[in-house]
């Protein structure tokens, strides 16, 4: 994370994710999954030459009464033989119900994504 206006009580956004990409000429499918293969948010992205976009959503529920909505772009440039993404992550957190002042607020983070082989994007130690 390089900058954030959320303060500690927003959750981290930061971590290891599987993002699954497919690709119809120049746009994206996103599927965004945790470390264990949770499913995290789906959205959409485009390739343009060596550049990336991808815009996805997701909701934290926080309690009854709070849901945050966590409204992220990524945006970089394909590297290394079409095996990197490396640039910049932006997420918006914006609230839906009573979830306190401050919102909405926006975390910033550098972005290194790497191309696994297919089957191979799986993790250990998951509950």
């Amino acid at each position: 994370v390089t900058f954030s206006s959320c303060g500690s009580r927003v959750p981290s956004l930061a971590g290891t994710q599987v993002v699954n990409l497919s690709q119809s000429d120049a746009i994206l499918d996103v599927n965004v999954f945790s470390a264990c293969g949770t499913s995290i948010a789906t959205g959409v992205g485009s390739v343009t030459g060596s550049s990336v976009s991808l815009n996805f959503t997701q909701n934290f529920h926080v309690s009854p009464n709070c849901t945050l909505r966590i409204q992220t772009v990524q945006s970089g440039s394909v590297e290394s033989g079409e095996q990197t993404i490396s640039g910049t992550s932006r997420s918006t957190v914006s609230a839906m119900g009573n979830c306190g002042s401050g919102l909405p607020c926006e975390v910033k983070a550098n972005l290194l994504m790497g191309r696994c082989a297919p089957g191979s994007c799986t993790f250990q130690n998951c509950p």
